[in-house]
């Protein structure tokens, strides 16, 4: 029976450890919350801006990428109209030379 006791009191001991480690991961938790609401705040007022002139700034290049898409193509069809070249193969006669590439 003594023994019985015994293991009982190391199991409630055993318990009772774990309930502090539960306890104090806890508070951790909560102050690790705070500190990331805090950061998601600054975040949010700080780089907010930047984050949106940034989205601004790729619809412009976007723009101006797909202008330079046609620019690109309208200088080829130049190229072939007033200098006779092919943009699929070089002939023994041309003496322009470029090598071809169309923008994706």
């Amino acid at each position: 029976m003594g023994t019985e006791i015994k293991a009982d009191e190391k199991g409630i001991e055993d318990y009772e450890g774990e309930i502090l480690r539960l306890k104090q991961r806890k508070e951790f938790l909560k102050k690790r919350i705070v500190q990331n609401q805090e950061w998601a705040a600054h975040y949010d007022k700080e780089f907010g801006p930047f984050v949106a002139k940034y989205d601004e700034f790729m619809k412009q290049m976007d723009v101006l990428y797909k202008n330079a898409k046609v620019k690109h193509a309208d200088g080829l069809k130049l190229l072939m109209e007033h200098f006779d070249y092919h943009p699929e193969f070089k002939r023994w006669s041309d003496t322009f030379s470029a090598v071809p590439f169309k923008p994706m």
